[in-house]
């Protein structure tokens, strides 16, 4: 009887271990499955929605909404617009900002013709048709300007050749010992403040000048720069889809409807060709 049990207990260990072994591996596969992720494709139609996360849609200043040109669901392409947001303060602003630069543009050609000694300027078309008035008054600018110092610097030179011929006269009449070196030295400082005079007048016109030229160019360059910005702003108004891809939470749809800056409006989940 004892040699039968130990036969029956040989014959029963082989299928014993294999149960076992197959039940230990149903156990592991359950337990990677239930915390393992698989990234899940759908195909239709030759398209596969990616496994990489959806793309937020939002606006960086907010607004008000203007229209909303999808639906959930919308299957929408590269660039194509999907909703706008009103753009009246950011128009204003390049605006204002493009006239504060025409501005500064017409006043710059008005210096760097006043630097070159000249009483008038050119002006492209397309300039002067915007600002008409700018390029008149700075024209009547120039003139004005000009013709002080024209006039200052003429005077100038008028009275230092004066000095200059005083000077030499009494020089010669001194070689003479027809006067005193006091009235020849008199004459020199005469003719030496003269000279530093008519240097004055030029030297600050050119200082003037170079000054107000450096500074225009400055803020022409400042202006362009928040030019920039503001057309940067007002391009993002037009909402356009950054990729292929499909609507999806939108969570804006009320027309006229606050979108708070950096909300989301809605999603794009991705789509790649197959």
């Amino acid at each position: 009887m004892a040699t039968i049990d130990a036969e029956l207990n040989e014959t029963m260990r082989g299928p014993s271990i294999i149960i076992w072994l197959v039940a230990a591996t149903l156990a592991v596969f359950i337990g990677w499955a239930a915390f393992a992720w698989i990234d899940e494709i759908v195909r239709a139609d030759g398209e596969v929605v990616s496994s990489s996360r959806p793309q937020i849609i939002q606006n960086l200043e907010g607004g008000i909404l203007s229209e909303m040109l999808v639906s959930q669901g919308d299957t929408v392409q590269p660039g194509q617009v999907l909703a706008t947001l009103y753009a009246t303060r950011f128009q204003t602003a390049v605006d204002d900002l493009q006239e504060q630069i025409d501005a500064l543009e017409v006043r710059r050609l008005r210096l760097e013709a006043e630097v070159a000694g000249a009483f008038d300027f050119d002006v492209a078309a397309d300039l002067a048709a915007r600002q008409p008035e700018m390029v008149a008054s700075e024209q009547a600018l120039l003139n004005a300007r000009q013709s002080d110092y024209v006039s200052r610097t003429q005077g100038a030179r008028n009275v230092l050749a004066q000095a200059a011929k005083e000077r030499e006269l009494l020089e010669n009449l001194l070689e003479r010992k027809i006067v005193s070196l006091i009235e020849v030295t008199r004459a020199r400082k005469a003719h030496g403040d003269a000279e530093i005079k008519y240097n004055e007048i030029v030297t600050q016109a050119e200082l003037e000048r170079a000054g107000q030229y450096s500074d225009t160019l400055k803020e022409i360059a400042t202006l362009r720069q928040n030019l920039k910005v503001a057309q940067d702003q007002l391009e993002r108004t037009i909402i356009k889809s950054p990729m292929r891809g499909v609507v999806n939470n939108l969570s804006i749809t009320t027309i006229d409807g606050v979108v708070r800056p950096g909300e989301e409006i809605f999603q794009i989940i991705p789509l790649d060709e197959e």
